[in-house]
């Protein structure tokens, strides 16, 4: 018999947390499930408690791979399912008792959703001490639909959280779409959240609670930040630039898209700033060749006015960098700290400019 919902979890090193999370599906008031774990090549003792966990229960399915990272091992967790939708949860994080039954009964109401998400209450640790929700600003408990890509829209004016986890996805709308991950890159959920939310028809967003997210996992690649971190930012940028903006014949859904990949840029600045080595030349030359291959244009849209100074002043930096800009820049980094940290990285990565320019017309920052 066909189960109903596959859940994947992907694990490495995850023996703290991994029989935790493991209970937390046995839990499960819905019972047709089915459950693929998938071992990353974990170094720890993941594997010995993982078998100990499923041993008397035959919905669980258990396989190990050498490592070769979070896509990889979701898309392998994808070519084995069997169920009509799909559950994506981390070996560190757990479900409430009720939670796959909350988001199959909205599912199964309507089938033109594609996507129904819950909300996400973030906990601490061992203890599972609950921290606060995950942002989630989509409007809730209303059937939404995706006229004139107001979806990536409302991703842009919201600042929505890109994750792949407490998602319920109908199966045959991620083959019809030929959705998996990319192999090979940190930060895979962003570009995943773009192209599901993009290309879903409908979607729901429920206000029950229906995950339990760990901020306390030091293995999370967000709390190490490196120029992989980087680099793996300008593939999807490039990715969603190649794949959908270049390819799009609608004027407002490809102004849409353009401003989501502005959005995106800034965020790989934002990393730049937490922590990436900002003196190494090639990190420097990568940035400016993703810029200059990835320019967008807009035709149609016009967005909130907080989001249009953002946009202006990106852009005003990247076609000029030339003195004016920068003392425009400098006039508005002490009232926004995205226009700080814009400030600084441009400082670093168009130096030669800099340098021609006198101390007095910019400030540290």
């Amino acid at each position: 018999m066909r189960p109903s919902i596959s859940i994947i979890v992907p694990c490495f090193n995850g023996e703290l947390f991994i029989k935790n999370t493991i209970n937390s599906i046995k839990n499960q008031t819905f019972t047709e499930w089915e459950c693929i774990i998938i071992d990353d090549g974990s170094k720890d003792n993941s594997k010995q408690i993982i078998n100990d966990e499923i041993i008397d229960d035959d919905r669980f399915h258990f396989v190990s791979q050498e490592n070769k990272g979070l896509s990889s091992t979701r898309n392998y967790g994808i070519n084995l399912a069997k169920g009509e939708y799909l559950f994506f949860l981390d070996s560190d994080d757990s479900l409430p008792d009720n939670a796959l039954s909350d988001l199959f009964h909205v599912i199964e109401s309507n089938k033109n959703i594609d996507i129904v998400i819950g909300q996400t209450l973030c906990t601490y640790g061992q203890e599972f001490k609950p921290v606060d929700f995950l942002s989630n600003e989509w409007p809730k408990n209303e059937l939404l639909h995706n006229v004139e890509a107001s979806f990536i829209e409302y991703m842009i004016e919201k600042s929505t959280t890109c994750i792949a986890q407490n998602r319920l996805y109908r199966f045959d709308f991620l083959k019809n779409h030929n959705l998996l991950f990319y192999n090979g890159i940190l930060h895979e959920d962003v570009l995943w959240y773009f192209e599901t939310m993009s290309l879903a028809s409908t979607f729901f967003c429920s206000e029950k609670t229906t995950y339990y997210y760990n901020v306390n996992n030091d293995n999370a690649i967000t709390k190490n930040i490196k120029q992989k971190n980087i680099f793996d930012y300008l593939t999807i940028i490039e990715q969603i630039y190649e794949k959908y903006y270049l390819k799009c014949n609608n004027n407002k859904t490809k102004d849409l898209i353009g401003v989501y990949i502005i959005f995106l840029k800034i965020q790989m600045l934002e990393l730049i700033n937490r922590g990436a080595n900002l003196h190494k030349k090639e990190t420097f030359e990568k940035i400016k060749t993703c810029l200059n291959k990835t320019i967008v244009e807009r035709k149609v849209i016009k967005l909130n006015k907080k989001i249009e100074k953002k946009i202006f002043i990106f852009n005003y930096i990247i076609n000029h960098k030339n003195e004016k800009s920068i003392l425009l820049l400098d006039f508005y980094s002490s009232r926004n700290f995205i226009l700080k940290l814009l400030f600084k990285v441009y400082k670093f990565i168009f130096q030669n400019s800099f340098n021609k320019i006198n101390n007095k017309y910019y400030k540290i920052v």
